[in-house]
């Protein structure tokens, strides 16, 4: 059962940011934020968990110096979160298979997790009646998070 209230959905996505330092600052990462003050109702904990693996994920496939760059948009109907990350980008078979359970498009990274995060987010974010779609075009990786709006 969601737990819904009132948050602070830019704030939220810094924290993990924040959260995340160790690992973006040891690699070199830079990030590119646009962030606009935005409330967002629904469950806190879980839509954390979202942002954590897509940043988690983007930090591990970026190369050393590269770019993490996080847009929010808030629309009459809906909020967008962009998450674009300079990793090695993926082929059309993995971005077919990357939100089910288990499945590692690529295993040089097998041994860092269970392959889990990804469909884990997709569940959170269509239990809040959204949308999560990763995109993949020269060496870049975008995912687009769509929430409807309250």
């Amino acid at each position: 059962r969601l737990k819904h209230r009132s948050f602070s959905l830019d704030e939220q996505i810094r924290q993990i940011i924040l959260l995340l330092e160790p690992q973006w600052s040891k690699k070199h990462l830079n990030f590119q934020l646009h962030l606009p003050h935005t409330i967002y109702i629904g469950d806190e904990e879980l839509l954390s968990e979202v942002w954590l693996n897509l940043l988690d994920n983007g930090i591990k496939y970026s190369p050393k110096g590269g770019l993490i760059d996080i847009s929010l948009i808030e629309t009459q109907y809906t909020f967008q979160i962009y998450l674009r990350d300079q990793g090695p980008g993926m082929d059309k078979d993995t971005l077919s298979h990357i939100f089910e359970q288990f499945f590692q498009g690529d295993t040089s990274h097998k041994n860092e997790g269970a392959g889990l995060g990804l469909s884990i987010a997709k569940e959170i974010v269509e239990l809040h009646g959204g949308t999560i779609r990763a995109e993949s075009a020269h060496d870049t990786v975008t995912f687009t998070v769509t929430l409807p709006a309250s």
